[in-house]
């Protein structure tokens, strides 16, 4: 059986459309999903950076009495890499003086040194959690940790090397402790900056993926929704195919019976001698006549059902109760689909154009082409900021049908034709009609 050649080109135009939708879904679900991993992985480890430093504090905490009187012993006269040790950390529980200036970070120590002394005294087990009450432990900003002692404000400072666990251990076992937890908190501090950095990032790059892949999948649900929409459309009018041939094949049985029936031939009785004396000869047979009524019962049955109309027919337009405006189904579906067939090619439109403004297109093919054009150009925001789109709700509803009809039409298309380019003029419905399609750029996306 075949199909209807309008549905078969828009099945194949939907299934390529579908065959690359496909791939670019599948390259927007797998960055979408790689974004997401990203983004759970940073978060992760931003979770997992305190542990070194929480751990480094137990071991501070863990100090026992004689390591806490060793570390007292050593504060009037520390080795060089103790006293930047404990100078390190009363830097850090005094960091919020220089949160705002951490390159003015800065240990006298002629002033700053008899605090540290006085401060660590008793304190050394608790210098983590003050510390980290004076940080908020992430939330704060540390300033980097590289004491330069400094004799006196005249004095230049020999600029040192970073302190080193092995050397502080070897001047004093107990000060290793503290030495390991500066470093795991300044560490933490400064990974976590970079890390938040870095989710940022990735989560504006998740958000746009996720983005893309909502619009592939929109794109290819609406593809899909469409081809099965076309599918069903074509299987419904091969059934009616099959039935139209079905009805044609019982048409022509029963007019060759009519035709047999017609051709048949009976003999009439001859009259008899006595009853005249001038009897003629015998008559030759005689075919039987068939009823007209018969004829015409027979016919009637097998009638072809009536067609829909062709866009060359008369119609009733937008006002047909079978006109169904923005179904799959009806007649405004079937003579847009021959239009859209007509005006594929710009070459075709611009003739039809012209043709429109000569006067010699009809009024509602007119108004069928505008309601094509004016769903996509709201699309594309070519509409006129919704003008477009409530003139076409307007025809929809027959606003344009009856004696003042096209005197409407036309006021309203000069009137979105101005709303898009500024300036309206026309001298008829059909230049008006042409004017607010070229406007919307009939010409470049058809139909």
């Amino acid at each position: 059986m075949h199909m209807p050649g309008t549905h078969i080109l828009w099945m194949e135009r939907v299934i390529r459309l579908t065959e690359v939708l496909q791939p670019r879904m599948r390259r927007c679900n797998e960055e979408a999903t790689g974004r997401r991993q990203r983004c759970g992985d940073l978060q992760e480890a931003i979770e997992h950076l305190g542990e070194a430093r929480a751990k480094a504090a137990e071991e501070v905490g863990g100090l026992s009495k004689r390591q806490l009187s060793e570390i007292r012993r050593l504060l009037r006269s520390p080795p060089e890499p103790v006293k930047r040790t404990l100078a390190a950390c009363w830097l850090l529980l005094h960091c919020q003086r220089f949160k705002d200036k951490p390159s003015a970070v800065r240990f006298d120590e002629k002033t700053d040194w008899p605090r540290c002394q006085r401060m660590l005294v008793d304190e050394v087990p608790s210098v983590p959690a003050c510390v980290a009450q004076s940080l908020g432990i992430a939330d704060a900003g540390a300033p980097k940790v590289r004491p330069a002692l400094r004799r006196s404000a005249t004095v230049p400072v020999k600029p040192q090397p970073p302190l080193d666990i092995a050397a502080v251990l070897r001047a004093s076992e107990p000060c290793g402790p503290l030495l390991h937890w500066v470093q795991a908190l300044i560490v933490e501090h400064t990974e976590r900056i970079k890390l938040q950095a870095e989710l940022t990032e990735a989560v504006a790059a998740r958000t746009k993926a996720e983005s893309s892949e909502a619009e592939a999948e929109a794109d290819l649900a609406e593809a899909e929704a469409l081809l099965g929409r076309l599918r069903e459309a074509l299987a419904s009018q091969e059934a009616a195919l099959e039935q139209l041939a079905a009805e044609k094949m019982a048409a022509e049985k029963a007019l060759r019976d009519i035709r047999r029936l017609d051709s048949i031939a009976v003999p009439t009785k001859a009259p008899k001698v006595s009853e005249s004396p001038k009897a003629s000869p015998e008559k030759k047979a005689e075919k039987i006549p068939i009823p007209i009524e018969l004829t015409f019962f027979v016919m009637q049955s097998f009638q072809e059902p009536p067609r829909r109309s062709t866009l060359g027919a008369p119609r009733k337009g937008w006002a047909d109760k079978d006109w169904n405006w923005g179904s799959p189904f009806g007649t405004a579906h079937d003579e847009a689909m021959a239009l859209r067939e007509r005006l594929d090619t710009r070459e075709q439109r611009e003739t039809w154009l012209k043709r429109l403004e000569s006067g010699q297109v009809d009024v509602e093919e007119m108004k069928l082409a505008l309601g094509l054009r004016i769903q996509h150009a709201a699309r594309q925001g070519l509409d006129g900021d919704g003008a477009g789109w409530a003139l076409m709700q307007d025809m929809a509803a027959c606003k344009y049908e009856g004696s003042d009809g096209q005197k409407l039409l036309k006021e309203d298309l000069d009137q979105l034709t101005k709303v898009i380019t500024g300036t309206s003029s026309s001298s008829s419905v059909e230049s008006s009609g042409a004017s607010a399609l070229m406007s919307m750029r009939f010409l470049e996306g058809g139909l």
